[in-house]
């Protein structure tokens, strides 16, 4: 068996990793480092702590506040996300423009004259574009559905 200092170990890389290597641990290895305790989770930004009151013997929670100020605070509104807001517009306004586009591409076929001039390729875009417009408009809806029904789920724990 070859040791350390033989000329058939690659010095690029520890002798203990490599075929024909017959010695026990190294010492000049480096020392582990000693893991720490994990650092507490921060708390997720816009969502207040929840801190549980404690009840007394009869029942009641204490008024641990106090002052005009308690009242105030407990009637503030919460604040609305405004990009829930102008993801709800935009899927409202995709599914108008959505149901509109269709019934602009079906509005030539319906007249009684059946001379009138069709722009095809507008039709053809409108025919194509507009049930995808619906599409995307409720998928949107449902996605801010799915993040408002999280937030209030969050909020009962």
């Amino acid at each position: 068996m070859a040791t350390k200092d033989s000329a058939d170990f690659d010095p690029r890389f520890d002798p203990a990793f490599q075929r024909g290597f017959g010695g026990g641990p190294t010492t000049d290895a480096p020392a582990r480092a000693v893991p720490r305790p994990p650092a507490p989770a921060p708390a997720q930004i816009g969502l207040p702590l929840v801190v549980q009151a404690p009840v007394t013997p009869e029942g009641t929670i204490p008024d641990l506040q106090g002052g005009p100020d308690a009242a105030a605070d407990v009637d503030a509104p919460k604040r609305i996300n405004p990009f829930l807001i102008a993801l709800a517009a935009a899927s409202i306004l995709l599914i108008a423009g959505g149901l509109w586009g269709v019934q602009a591409a079906r509005e030539p076929f319906l007249q009684t004259d059946v001379a009138a001039q069709a722009d095809y390729v507008g039709l053809q875009m409108l025919m194509e574009f507009a049930p995808m417009a619906i599409i995307l408009g409720l998928a949107t809806g449902l996605g801010v559905l799915f993040f408002l029904a999280a937030a209030w789920q969050r909020a009962r724990r």
